[in-house]
C-alpha cells in the first residue's frame, strides 16, 4: 500500500488545459457504416480549415474499408484529387486521396468568401466530417491517424503554434453481433473468465486505459490519467468473484484496471488488480500508448 500511496502523491499535480479538437469515429447503429464527427473546444475561437486523415481498419477478421457515403457540404475542397486546367477546375475530385483494401487517407478543406454564393462563412466548430462503410460486415477496430505528408490537421490561424495533443482522435470499435475480444488473442481465455468485459475492447487498455476517454493531465488531454488512476485504486487488492458468482446488484468496473490480465500477487494472496498492473500505469501515465491491445499475433 505504501507504493500506491508514493503513486497518489507523485501523480497530483495539476495545472490549466489547453483547448483543443476532437475527432470522434463511431458506429451508426449496428450497421456498417461508421461517421467521423469533429467538435472544437467552445472556448477555443481557432475554427478547423483543413483535414487530412489517415482512417484504417485492424485486420483480425479481414475486414475491408468501403466507400465514403458522405462528406461535410462545407469542406468541399479535395485537394488530394482536384484538376485544374488552365487556372479552371475542371474535376472536383473526391476527399479520397489514396485507398487500399483497409484504409484511405482523405483531404478535405474549407474555402468561402463573401462573394460566394454558396459558401460565405467558415464550416461550424462541430458536426458530421464524414461517413464510410466497412464492407464484409466483419468486426474491427477503425484507428484514425493525421497524415502528416498532406499537412495533418490544419486550423484557420495559421500563425499559432500548437501542441502535439491539441488534436484529440478518437477510433472505434465496429461490431456485428460477435465477441469484442479476437477470440485468437493471447488473453481470449482471460477475458471469458472475467465475464468479458467491455473495457477490455478499448484499444489501449492493456496499457492502463480504463474508459478509452481523454482527461486532462497538467496542460494536455491523455488516455492514460487521473480517471484510470482511481479505478485503478478501487479495484487495487480487492477480491473479484467467478462470473457465476457475481451479485448482479454489484459493479465490478473496476477489472478494467486489470491490465496485465492476469492474478497479482498482493501480501500473502493473488488478486485481479496488482503492482503488476500498477507498474503498467506508471509507465504510460500522461501518455497515449499505441492502440495495440486487441491485435492477434
Amino acid at each position: 500500500m505504501k507504493k500506491i500511496l508514493l503513486v497518489l502523491a507523485v501523480l497530483l499535480i495539476a495545472t490549466p488545459t489547453w483547448a483543443g479538437l476532437t475527432v470522434t469515429a463511431s458506429q451508426v447503429d449496428d450497421t456498417n457504416t461508421v461517421r467521423l464527427t469533429y467538435d472544437m473546444d467552445d472556448t477555443d475561437p481557432n475554427l478547423p480549415r483543413a483535414f487530412a486523415l489517415e482512417i484504417s481498419l485492424s485486420q483480425e477478421n479481414d475486414a475491408n474499408i468501403g466507400p465514403v457515403t458522405y462528406v461535410h457540404p462545407e469542406f468541399h475542397v479535395y485537394p488530394g484529387s482536384i484538376v485544374i486546367t488552365g487556372g479552371v477546375v475542371t474535376d472536383q475530385g473526391t476527399p479520397v486521396a489514396e485507398s487500399d483494401v483497409n484504409s484511405i487517407i482523405v483531404e478535405m478543406g474549407s474555402l468561402y468568401a463573401a462573394d460566394d454564393p454558396c459558401h460565405t462563412s467558415p464550416p461550424a466548430e462541430n458536426g458530421i466530417l464524414l461517413k464510410f462503410q466497412v464492407q464484409n460486415n466483419q468486426d474491427c477496430n477503425v484507428i484514425l491517424a493525421e497524415n502528416a505528408i498532406r499537412g495533418g490537421v490544419v486550423m484557420e490561424d495559421t500563425t499559432q503554434e500548437f501542441p502535439t495533443e491539441y488534436v484529440d482522435l478518437i477510433g472505434c470499435r465496429v461490431e456485428f453481433g460477435g465477441p469484442c475480444f479476437p477470440p485468437g488473442h493471447d488473453d481470449y481465455a482471460e477475458w471469458l473468465t472475467v465475464g468479458e468485459p467491455d473495457s477490455w475492447c478499448h484499444l489501449r487498455q492493456c496499457h492502463g486505459d480504463t474508459d478509452n476517454l481523454k482527461f486532462k493531465v497538467g496542460k494536455y488531454y491523455y488516455y492514460v490519467n487521473y480517471t484510470d488512476l482511481n479505478t485503478f485504486v478501487d479495484g487495487f487488492a480487492t477480491d473479484y468473484p467467478s462470473p457465476a458468482t457475481h451479485d448482479d446488484t454489484i459493479t465490478y468496473s473496476w477489472i478494467s484496471a486489470d491490465f496485465n490480465h492476469q492474478l497479482d500477487k498482493v501480501g500473502k494472496f493473488y488478486y485481479r488488480v496488482g503492482y503488476g498492473d500498477l507498474d503498467i500505469f506508471v509507465a504510460n501515465f500522461a501518455s497515449d500508448p499505441d492502440p495495440n491491445c486487441l491485435e492477434v499475433p
